[in-house]
């Protein structure tokens, strides 16, 4: 009985959002069978709404907060990807009428006096922003069009090192606590790295400083430093791995670890095959099990590692490759068909991003005549 209600009203969901010339499926009589399938809309942002407006003892379900809840729990785990930021502008994704307008989400207000935001990384619906010019890290929340300007700790407001080598980089997380107004407090993670040259030219340290802002104390935590290898360095976007943000910052032999219980920061050895310095050709990421995890591209496709132990005093231990997908049949269906003359060294796959959220990376193939985004699965 339940399979041939249900078969009933997916008809009627369909002749709802896509139509139908035919006539709908009469509607189930018992409303906790109905609640069930209803929880299965899909989690887009017009599916409630679209829905109600089939008869009005949809809307009474629809409108329930009981209901509201268990649908957010259901789709907990696989919120959809609205859209990216390039720097404070917003570029949706979906298409309409789930598509969110550009100037919805776009940040307002620019920065003065020749500031430049750059983006940090987007975690719990928060956007990181760091400005240059004052030094400030500005969070934004685009659903509420919440901004929260705040001045860097002391010690980064003047580098110690030498200045075309110092540079900051951060994270953003909510946290379990709420605000005098109801809103809910949330963490940034600051990062400078400083390279300092001997008085006689020679010799060469770098260090890492990094401390945490706390919405709820309205302050700075004390810094925590740590000296990593002085050879060539790149920014690294991080990943919240239990109570750790690892990234920022990676060489060539490691990767840098924040822990937020502590407040003290740490370096974790990367794998022996991993690139130095092109973090084009590799992402930190989550594994299926909440553990750390790289995303590595490789001649035979993305290497998806994973960390199996803490604290390894040898580049390469403790990781093992989980494994290999094969980017020629993802990237294949998107490349220019074979009556267009190009040459195979046009086409670079690069990592572009990570969907921290739903677990997903994206990988594009660039060249002077084609350039798509794919998500690459778990």
């Amino acid at each position: 009985m339940a399979a041939a209600l249900l078969l009933r009203l997916q008809a009627l969901v369909a002749s709802c959002f896509f139509g139908s010339a035919s006539e709908p499926a009469s509607l189930p009589d018992n409303d906790d069978i109905l609640r069930e399938i209803l929880i299965h809309l899909p989690n887009l942002p017009s599916s409630l709404l679209r829905a109600s407006l089939v008869c009005k003892r949809w809307r009474g379900i629809l409108s329930d907060p009981t209901f509201l809840r268990h649908f957010s729990t259901h789709h907990r785990t696989t919120p959809p990807l609205l859209g990216f930021f390039n720097g404070p502008v917003f570029t949706p994704l979906l298409h309409a009428p789930d598509s969110i307008p550009r100037k919805r989400f776009s940040m307002p207000q620019q920065p003065r006096h020749g500031g430049r935001l750059s983006i940090c990384g987007v975690r719990h619906g928060l956007v990181l922003f760091l400005n240059e010019s004052p030094l400030q890290a500005i969070v934004w929340d685009p659903i509420t069009r919440f901004r929260k300007t705040i001045p860097f700790a002391p010690e980064f407001r003047v580098g110690g090192g030498d200045e075309s080598n110092d540079t900051n980089h951060g994270a953003v997380l909510r946290t379990t606590d709420y605000d005098g107004d109801g809103r809910g407090c949330f963490k940034v993670v600051l990062t400078r790295t400083e390279k300092r040259s001997g008085s006689d030219g020679g010799h060469t340290t770098t260090s890492v400083f990094m401390a945490v802002y706390e919405s709820a104390m309205g302050k700075w935590s004390q810094t925590s430093s740590t000296v990593i290898p002085s050879s060539p360095h790149s920014l690294l976007s991080n990943v919240l791995v239990g109570n750790a943000l690892c990234g920022f910052r990676h060489w060539s032999t490691g990767i840098l670890e924040f822990d937020l219980d502590t407040n003290t920061v740490g370096v974790i050895q990367k794998p022996n095959s991993v690139p130095s310095s092109d973090d084009g050709l590799f992402r930190v990421v989550r594994t299926e099990d909440g553990g750390l995890g790289l995303a590595k591209l490789s001649d035979t496709g993305i290497e998806l590692w994973g960390r199996t132990t803490h604290g390894s005093a040898h580049a390469g231990s403790g990781w093992v490759l989980h494994k290999t997908v094969d980017m020629d049949k993802l990237l294949f269906p998107l490349l220019p068909t074979r009556s267009i003359r190009v040459d195979e060294s046009d086409f670079v796959p690069r990592m572009v991003g990570y969907d921290e959220d739903n677990n997903v990376r994206g990988a594009k193939v660039s060249t002077r005549y084609a350039c798509q985004d794919e998500e690459i699965p778990s």
